[in-house]
């Protein structure tokens, strides 16, 4: 099923990790998260990560659709779930207050905070500019 591809997928994040340099120059330290879409006839999800070995889930309702593209999306209200420690880092980083839902995107990709792979943030893009 789209759950179980999307279960195989955070167990590899969390057991091996994702990284590398993004270019075979040994100087270069650009890195970026990655996004996954898992789909079944029953049901759908997205998938998306940062850094090393986090990551935050989101499931597609029915009769709706999502897409995913160069930049980290998922929001508070459409998070279903997320890396054990993703939260209490990115409040030790002062990333997320611990008042407010959690904000996936606001927290790791560009708002208080940085993402985890860098110092780089991440610009509004498509439906978040709107």
């Amino acid at each position: 099923t789209a759950r179980e591809a999307m279960e195989v997928c955070i167990d590899l994040l969390e057991t091996y990790g994702q990284g590398g340099r993004c270019s075979e120059d040994p100087n270069d330290n650009w890195t970026y998260e990655n996004g996954f879409l898992f789909a079944d006839a029953s049901e759908a999800f997205v998938l998306e990560t940062a850094g090393r070995c986090h990551w935050a889930s989101e499931r597609v309702a029915p009769g709706t659709y999502r897409n995913i593209s160069n930049g980290i999306s998922i929001r508070a209200e459409s998070m279903e779930s997320c890396s054990s420690k993703i939260r209490q880092i990115c409040r030790d980083r002062g990333w997320w207050d611990d008042r407010t839902p959690f904000d996936w995107k606001a927290c790791v990709g560009y708002g208080v905070g940085a993402t985890l792979a860098s110092d780089y943030r991440l610009e509004i893009r498509g439906r978040e500019k709107a």
